[in-house]
């Protein structure tokens, strides 16, 4: 109980780094989308 490999740890670091990056990801498209359509109902 509760040995955790080095290759493990790097695993679940990289499923974190992963997932972050998908959510900055999403959550940058969402603000770009949100912009421009602001920007269409302006005009």
């Amino acid at each position: 109980m509760g040995m955790v490999d080095e290759e493990d740890e790097m695993f679940v670091n990289f499923i974190v780094f992963f997932v972050t990056d998908i959510v900055n990801f999403t959550s940058n498209l969402k603000c770009q989308a949100f912009v421009c359509i602001n920007s269409l109902v302006v005009r």
